[in-house]
């Protein structure tokens, strides 16, 4: 297995907690561990971030809790790149947009505006990032991977 898949060199697993979780994003990630992402993004979509426990997750990707702790270590890796998953593409839209603009403030202030009425006007996006937001900001070990990514 490769360090991609969660392992290292010399065949021993990473915790995504640490240097291999900056490894996997940009990069695939495995197909288990994609499968049991976009399970925790259904769950969330659908029952809110209060409901998000590992054995939901593993019950919608239908696999089992130590299959999820073995891909992400802790729920805290989970939930970081679920937070990455979620708004990493809506993120960087942004920054390009701001890479467009005049250092002008006006202008700038003008996009952020913008880029909150978007996430406004899709109520799923809205609930998933205001749902999720205050555990998140609560959580230190999801805010040290998320400053990883």
């Amino acid at each position: 297995m490769t360090e991609a898949m969660g392992m290292g060199s010399k065949g021993t697993r990473h915790d995504w907690a640490g240097s291999a979780m900056s490894a996997v994003v940009g990069r695939e990630l495995p197909a288990t561990a994609q499968k049991i992402l976009s399970a925790a993004q259904r769950a969330l979509a659908r029952d809110g971030y209060e409901a998000l426990t590992l054995s939901t997750i593993a019950d919608e990707a239908l696999e089992t809790k130590s299959l999820v702790l073995y891909h992400f270590g802790r729920r805290a890796n989970l939930e970081a790149l679920l937070v990455d998953s979620l708004w990493h593409h809506i993120d960087a839209a942004f920054v390009r947009s701001l890479d467009q603009l005049p250092p002008d403030t006006d202008a700038r202030i003008d996009a952020l505006i913008d880029f909150y009425a978007g996430i406004a006007e899709d109520a799923r996006l809205w609930r998933m990032y205001y749902d999720q937001l205050p555990s998140v900001i609560g959580d230190p070990h999801v805010r040290r991977n998320l400053a990883r990514i």
